[in-house]
């Protein structure tokens, strides 16, 4: 479900056109020609309830790096405009995609809103904002260990309710949540032989000792295996790491093999963990709301 950012209610906001800025409906908005340097724009979601990702269509141009927030019930990301594409204004080779939720639950009249703000000649330009669902293919209840092992080759919302469950998702783009209890979270196809690659899974532990799986003996999970990519097709969103509640990252290989960096702007706020290979940085998992994280500490385990 796509909401043109022209049609939202909009705060010193204006819409434009330009022949060539291939903008979804022919027009964007603009923050150019209104004299200020912050704006908004707001919308009720009409969609059925359900869970979703968000996705905003921008203009990333080459001659500023503007900021912005999106906030969906209450859920705020933000980003910056900072690929610096190949144009300085609203042009097509300037559009970019971002993805702010990976995995939100949503009713119908739930709001949001996107707040920007603008940075020398770029004037935070929007095109929309698209609430994509993901399939729920009957969401499965676990309840312990031994007999409830989840796991399909397609998008997945699993959650586990009581007890420690071992909840994989397999393939696809899945949203698992361990609920209460000592839960194992797999978002992959283990048998793969590139497990993870294409894939953005929303890994929620919730109470207890829970493990989050990003790599095995065999293999580093979501890496997209490509020279000179920073990874960012392929990750798990680690939503609720809580070392206290003695939370564990597995990882495959060893401690040097890895790095802990600022999750990349367009993902969210928290830590980045990196695979390092030959110099180049590949993101394999970002964890929420984390900015201290240790490689070396005992939240980590490494196989």
């Amino acid at each position: 479900m796509r909401y043109e950012a022209e049609n939202l209610s909009l705060n010193n906001y204006r819409t434009e056109w330009f022949e060539d800025s291939k903008a979804s409906a022919e027009r964007q908005i603009s923050l150019r020609g209104t004299g200020k340097t912050s704006g908004s724009a707001e919308g009720v979601f009409k969609g059925r309830a359900g869970v979703y990702q968000v996705k905003i269509g921008y203009y990333d141009e080459n001659d500023g790096q503007s900021s912005a927030t999106v906030t969906v019930s209450g859920q705020s990301k933000r980003f910056k405009f900072d690929q610096d594409l190949f144009s300085d204004s609203a042009m097509h080779d300037a559009k970019a995609v971002v993805t702010t939720h990976s995995a939100i639950t949503l009713k119908t009249g739930d709001r949001f809103k996107i707040s920007a703000q603008l940075d020398e000649g770029e004037f935070a330009r929007f095109d929309y904002i698209e609430f994509i669902p993901i399939p729920q293919r009957s969401p499965v209840a676990g309840r312990n260990t031994t007999n409830s092992q989840t796991q399909s080759r397609n998008a997945d919302v699993l959650y586990g309710e009581e007890g420690n469950d071992f909840l994989d998702g397999g393939r696809g783009n899945d949203f698992l949540d361990g609920g209460q209890g000592n839960d194992v979270l797999i978002g992959v196809e283990m048998k793969s032989s590139s497990p993870g690659r294409s894939e953005r899974d929303v890994l929620v532990g919730g109470r207890g000792t829970d493990r989050f799986q990003v790599g095995d003996e065999s293999h580093i999970f979501y890496d997209d295996d490509k020279a000179n990519s920073s990874g960012l097709g392929d990750y798990a969103l680690i939503k609720d790491f809580k070392p206290a509640e003695g939370d564990r990252i597995h990882l495959h290989g060893k401690v040097d093999d890895y790095r802990i960096g600022a999750a990349p702007s367009q993902v969210g706020r928290g830590s980045g963990i990196y695979y390092m290979e030959d110099g180049q940085r590949e993101l394999i998992a970002v964890v929420e709301n984390q900015q201290s994280l240790n490689l070396r500490s005992s939240s980590f385990r490494f196989t």
